[in-house]
């Protein structure tokens, strides 16, 4: 049949036909639907009087068929649009470009935050030709976005803003004015209305807040959820009344969500409730005898626990979850533990008129200590108190049960955090999967010194050496390789070479591991040159 034939210009509607394989032919006999052209000749040739359930599926094929082979639509006249600007920043080397598609075609991906930014402190940007790529695959990778958007220069801004799935970096990192920032609120999509907050609030909050209010009542619940969030940046008593007001969302998730802002702010109405919750529940006893270096009390302090009797509504409305997540605790408990969580632990030490280290070594019921120790360390990581993670880092490397010191460890100060992993791997540790040296070095964000890689590097050629029964099992350390390239310095990939033995590298189990080890070093060292 010739091309000719077919009137391409709509797709039959076909509703009839499906309300009759619904209901049945009996109930509801097939009513064809209009055609025109070859399509209406074949249809004309149906009786579905003679019989309808052959008629109706005659005529859904034929339809289908029709349907899938497309059609043409009306003609329209193309809308222009404006061509691209004059980039304002110049585009990185061919062969900085040629890491970037590497990364981009799923080679050392995991390299490609740091190639941003690195690009991103040069003022480059991506070669053209490859923006779309970048885009897209910010579009697939939410994480990625803030890391994205600052390198894309005016073309890349001027491309997002021609697709739909790229909006979310429409505005680039440039700053707008009063009525920009008006007519993207109301007219955005969510992604631009989600970065243009993002945006203002780092840069103004009381303006994003305000912004937020405007709409607030008539955004969907999946909205003010991600809205919201953007409050996390430059969060200040300014933004309280705001958050205590949606503490009574119809949405819960938005509830909590505001819940755990407001337990940020130590002098919030929320966490005040929760002191007064506690208080009585809580009984401390000094201990007697003087406090001097090196003399320990004739009676050292004590604290008796009460738990709650109930979680009403109010205990719910502060985020106070009824049912416990994990069988560990009762329900009771896990409320008592909740709500230790949220205080800040300094709150307890000026309230007793006790030290943090008197008061984490005081004497307490077995039962609650686990309890009340780790609650507390959770309430120091939240309110950044270093005083008492400096005392919970010393009872954690002592053996305490209800403290980790990976846990521990992201809260504090990065030069405390190396000199706590320095001083494990100069200690004599013994570097292998369930060390203590290996939890927190998988716990230690990048960048690493070039002390510590080098005091890594040292260890790690010691134990692969070592060729033992465990060495050969040790799928811990071994896929903790990865984790070590990419946060070791990239200078240092000659010297982590050098670590490396011929055996090494061809012994079962751990040749391609290491292979993979070695070529991502050199892959972000020679990355990071180029853009040099």
């Amino acid at each position: 049949m010739p091309a000719t034939a077919l009137d391409l210009t709509h797709a039959p509607d076909w509703a009839d036909l499906v309300a009759a394989a619904l209901l049945g032919t009996e109930r509801r006999p097939p009513g064809l639907p209009a055609a025109t052209g070859a399509l209406a000749q074949r249809l004309e040739r149906l009786d579905p009087t003679a019989d309808a359930e052959a008629a109706l599926l005659s005529a859904s094929a034929l339809v289908s068929l029709y349907r899938r082979a497309g059609w043409v639509p009306a003609a329209t006249s193309p809308t222009p649009f404006a061509l691209a600007p004059a980039d304002d920043r110049p585009a990185c080397t061919p062969q900085a470009a040629w890491h970037l598609a590497q990364m981009l075609a799923g080679k050392h991906t995991v390299a490609l935050p740091e190639w941003l930014a690195a690009l991103a402190t040069r003022q480059q940007t991506p070669p053209p030709e490859l923006l779309p790529a970048l885009l897209g695959y910010g579009h697939t990778r939410a994480g990625m976005r803030e890391a994205i958007i600052p390198v894309l220069g005016a073309r890349g801004r001027w491309l997002a803003s021609l697709n739909p799935e790229w909006d979310y970096a429409l505005l680039g990192d440039q700053a707008l004015n009063d009525a920009e920032i008006t007519a993207l609120w109301e007219t955005g999509s969510q992604a631009v209305r989600l970065a243009l907050l993002a945006q203002v609030r780092s840069r103004n909050p009381a303006q994003a807040r305000d912004l937020l209010l405007t709409t607030w009542a008539s955004e969907r619940a999946d909205e003010r959820l991600a809205l919201l969030k953007t409050l996390a940046e430059g969060l200040s008593m300014a933004d309280e009344p705001f958050l205590e007001q949606v503490l009574d969302d119809r949405s819960e998730r938005v509830r909590k969500a505001a819940a755990a802002l407001l337990t940020e702010l130590p002098a919030s109405r929320l966490v005040q409730r929760m002191v007064d919750r506690l208080t009585p529940l809580l009984h401390w006893t000094p201990g007697v005898g003087p406090r001097l270096p090196g003399v320990g009390q004739i009676k050292k302090p004590s604290l008796e626990v009460r738990l709650p009797e109930e979680c009403d509504a109010a205990m719910q409305r502060d985020g106070i979850v009824l049912k416990p997540v994990s069988k560990k605790l009762g329900e009771r408990a896990w409320w008592l533990n909740q709500m230790l969580e949220v205080v800040p632990p300094a709150v307890w030490a000026a309230a007793w008129g006790a030290t943090p280290q008197e008061i984490l070594t005081a004497k307490i019921t077995k039962e609650w200590r686990g309890l009340l120790v780790g609650s507390w360390a959770e309430a120091a990581r939240r309110h950044h108190d270093l005083t008492w993670l400096e005392v919970l880092v010393d009872l954690a490397q002592n053996g305490e049960k209800a403290l980790s010191l990976e846990e521990l460890l992201p809260a504090l100060p990065p030069a405390r955090r190396e000199a706590l992993v320095l001083a494990l791997l100069k200690g004599g540790e013994t570097l292998h999967g369930e060390s203590p040296v290996m939890a927190v070095l998988r716990m230690l964000p990048a960048p690493w010194s070039h002390e510590l890689s080098r005091a890594l590097l040292k260890v790690l050629g010691q134990r692969l050496r070592q060729i033992d029964a465990h060495l050969r099992t040790d799928w811990h350390l071994r896929a903790a390789l990865e984790i070590f390239a990419q946060r070791i310095p990239a200078d240092l990939a000659s010297e982590a070479t050098a670590q490396i033995t011929n055996e090494m590298r061809e012994l079962p189990y751990w040749g391609a591991a290491i292979h993979e080890f070695e070529e991502l070093l050199a892959f972000r060292d020679e990355m990071l040159r180029a853009l040099n």
